[in-house]
This record gives C-alpha cells, sequence and structure tokens, in this order.
C-alpha cells in the first residue's frame, strides 16, 4: 500500500512538521509506503488542457510541462491521498483548485495507458494559528473533489491553537503527545482505512480550558 501526502505547508514550522513526521513514521512502521509531495518546492502550472478546452480528447499525456508532471505516476498508484492543509496559508484556494484541477488526468482512463482505476481513499488532515473561518470551506471542496471521481472521502482532522506548544513548558507540551498520536494515526490508516474516533479526540483535544488566563494571554499577543 502506498499514500501519496500532499503537503499545502507555506513556510518552515517545526511543529507541524513533527506532526507530520508522526504521520509518515506511522505508515512506515506499519509497513506501508509514503511519497511526499511538498508543494512549496515545486512549480505549478495552471491547466491548460482538460479543464479549460471543451473539446480537450485524453491521450494518456498531460500538456503542462513542470514539476507537477513528475508526481503523476506516485499519485497514481497510492491508494491513500493525504491532504495536509495549513489554513493560515497565503492564497490557499487558488492553490488547492490549481493542484486539484492538475490532478484531473489521474482520473482518465487513458492515463499512462492505464484502463483500470484504482480505489483511493481521501483523508484531510488541516492546522491552523487559532480557529479558522476555511476550515468548512476547504472540507467541502476535498469532499466535492473525492465524490467527483467516486473516492472515498474518510474526513478530517483538525488542529488548531499549535502554536500554543511553542508557549508551554516542554514537559507540559510533550505530555499531549500530539506527534505519537500521529504516529499511531498512520498505523491504524494503513491497518483499517478508517479514522480511529479515539485517535482523533487525542488530535483535536484543547490544549487549555477556554477561559484559561493563558489562553486570554495568548489571545491579545495574536491580536497585535
Amino acid at each position: 500500500m502506498e499514500t501519496a501526502l500532499l503537503n499545502f505547508i507555506e513556510e518552515t514550522n517545526p511543529t507541524i512538521e513533527s506532526f507530520l513526521k508522526g504521520f509518515t513514521n506511522g505508515i512506515n512502521q506499519a509497513g506501508a509506503k509514503v511519497f511526499e509531495l511538498n508543494l512549496k518546492h515545486y512549480q505549478i502550472l495552471d491547466c491548460i488542457g482538460c479543464t479549460e478546452d471543451i473539446f480537450f480528447e485524453p491521450n494518456g499525456t498531460c500538456k503542462c510541462e513542470d514539476d507537477f508532471t513528475s508526481a503523476y505516476p506516485f499519485l497514481q498508484k497510492s491508494q491513500y491521498l493525504v491532504f495536509a492543509i495549513d489554513l493560515d496559508k497565503q492564497n490557499l484556494l487558488n492553490e488547492l483548485n490549481k493542484v486539484l484541477l492538475r490532478m484531473e488526468p489521474l482520473f482518465n482512463f487513458s492515463f499512462n495507458g492505464s484502463l483500470e482505476q484504482t480505489t483511493k481513499k481521501i483523508l484531510l488532515l488541516l492546522f491552523s494559528l487559532r480557529t479558522s473561518d476555511l476550515k468548512p470551506k476547504v472540507e467541502e471542496i476535498i469532499e466535492e473533489f473525492a465524490n467527483l471521481y467516486n473516492y472515498e472521502y474518510l474526513g478530517f482532522l483538525y488542529r488548531p491553537d499549535y502554536h500554543l506548544l511553542k508557549m508551554l513548558p516542554q514537559s507540559i507540551a510533550r505530555s499531549f503527545g500530539f506527534e505519537e498520536s500521529f504516529t499511531a494515526l498512520g498505523k491504524e490508516l494503513v491497518a483499517t482505512g478508517k479514522i480511529n474516533s479515539s485517535i482523533k479526540e487525542k488530535i483535536e483535544r484543547e490544549f487549555l480550558p477556554q477561559d484559561s488566563l493563558f489562553r486570554e494571554i495568548y489571545a491579545l499577543i495574536g491580536r497585535r
């Protein structure tokens, strides 16, 4: 089994990177492989064929010649497509839509000479500094994408306020065990193809009570 991790994290972010490292480690420990498509390192052109020309007929190739075309073989053979998205990323929706449009050749029967489609499952991992209004919109886009190609949408896991980990003492930050929870998520994905509800709860649980003084101070700092 192979997994394609589409990484939409804009800047080098040690906290989110530790989460994703735990996730990929879990997949590897379960005996599967991960191909990470780190989009900040890729040149991705706008679609110029499949989605723009109503008379376009697929012939097994993509008209665009850029870094993204090298990812097609990995995306095509992957059973799981995992989208890791930072909701604070600038121009996020435009980039996400561009990538989804460029993925259309994967679903043409003639692409790469393949006459069969492998059933795929799609998982969404969302991150943000604070609760983001973009969350429902991004989830809607990914779910519609899955439905369009009759793929199974496994749902999402959402980790807001991740930056609080840097502000907490290390001993307390480690006690939350987020990297371990993401490792467990990777293992569970390979073993069952589902999201374990207890793992989801651990990843999404609150850092601090909503009425805590620390949270209020953090909110004031964030507004500056």
